[in-house]
């Protein structure tokens, strides 16, 4: 029993994988870091009630050339449980205006390890495409794909999992040097998306909708240093 509810417990964990936020298609440029964290994932349903996966995730983003970043995630509330999930992975610039259209790809992988040792450790490579455009100096549009793949699926899961999402984020007003220049700024966001809405597969809890794959719900916070005027 205690390791059927351990097996439901990673269950869990793989599947918030990918889900953190994806506001990744304006690279920080070189030398300027990033904080994030994010709160959410998959809704699940527990009799009329609907709510998103209560997971929490921080990481940090580093940019090593201005079109390249570097960034690494863990989720907090898996310590709780004796679960080990994070990530680490880059960002590629692949277009970007000055105040305008961005767009990036990205890659990375997950692992998820139970720290008792009571289930196999478990590696999720994925991809993204991201674009976002600013909505004047307040806040920015963004939205893409992403996609994770399950090295080996279990019976009858399928090997791909694709998700596309849309957000929105609001700035707060930046921070300042002595010459004006804006090196900090806070954002928020609202970002929704949709796990193989095709997906009509049974699994080990309900997700909503049910039958068609999940959708996600997450709020982040992203507080980035250095140069901002990307």
């Amino acid at each position: 029993m205690r390791l059927a509810v351990r097996a439901l417990l990673f269950v869990g964990a793989s599947a918030s994988v990918g889900c953190g936020t994806m506001n990744l298609a304006r690279t920080l440029g070189r030398g300027n870091t990033e904080l994030a964290g994010s709160v959410g994932g998959p809704l699940l349903a527990l009799g009329p009630a609907v709510f998103p996966t209560p997971q929490t995730r921080v990481g940090v983003r580093h940019g090593v050339t201005d079109d390249i970043d570097v960034m690494g995630h863990v989720a907090l509330d898996g310590f709780g449980s004796a679960f080990l999930a994070l990530d680490a992975g880059v960002v590629g610039q692949m277009t970007r205006t000055r105040g305008g259209f961005a767009m990036s790809l990205s890659s990375r992988l997950h692992l998820v390890v139970d720290l008792n040792d009571a289930v196999a450790p478990r590696v999720f490579p994925e991809v993204g495409l991201h674009l976002e455009h600013p909505l004047d100096t307040w806040g920015s549009f963004f939205f893409g794909l992403g996609g994770v793949g399950q090295i080996d699926p279990p019976r009858d899961r399928p090997f791909l999992f694709l998700s596309p999402y849309v957000g929105l984020e609001v700035f707060l007003d930046p921070q300042t040097n002595a010459a004006g220049e804006a090196v900090e700024r806070t954002g928020f966001a609202l970002q929704l998306g949709w796990i193989n809405p095709w997906d009509d597969t049974t699994t080990l809890v309900r997700y909503v909708p049910d039958g068609a794959g999940a959708i996600t719900l997450l709020l982040s916070l992203r507080h980035r240093f250095g140069g901002i005027d990307r």
